[in-house]
């Protein structure tokens, strides 16, 4: 005759994770149940095991575990030569990019940009002999009083 109490619910209630109807349900039926009760005693000397392992490395583990290591395994991982000079391009991308800024906010800071005012005119002057499109009223008004 199979057990009405599923090992799902021995589980559950080895854990406390059952309400208090159920567990005094499965409760019952471990009383009474012999193949029930052996589950329950597997699952609590598996959880005190997890809990608490027996036994601990000896003392020269580490050293006996490195020494039966092929001498192959025991140096550093090198990456090929070209995932080096990739990562070495993206670096010195980044120091230009970082460079670049600093010296960006460096030279507006000290008024370096006034001195050429004129240079968005330019270019939108360029861009309109360029293109038969009107460009933007502003700018085609600042262009006007720039030309006459």
């Amino acid at each position: 005759m199979p057990c009405p109490v599923k090992t799902e619910e021995i589980i559950a209630f080895s854990l406390n994770e059952l309400s208090r109807k159920e567990s005094e349900r499965v409760e019952s039926h471990l009383s009474s149940c012999a193949d029930c009760r052996q589950i329950r005693r597997e699952l609590t000397a598996f959880q005190q095991a997890w809990e608490k392992p027996e036994g601990s490395p000896s003392l020269g583990f580490v050293e006996e575990v490195m020494d039966s290591l092929p001498e192959s395994t025991k140096r550093p991982v090198r990456f090929p030569q070209r995932v080096r000079s990739i990562w070495k391009a993206y670096r010195m991308t980044g120091v230009h990019l970082l460079v670049a800024s600093a010296a960006t906010v460096v030279l507006s800071h000290l008024g370096w940009f006034r001195l050429f005012p004129d240079a968005m005119l330019h270019i939108s002057a360029g861009m309109e002999l360029l293109s038969n499109e009107p460009i933007d009223t502003l700018l085609q008004y600042k262009l006007n009083q720039y030309l006459s």
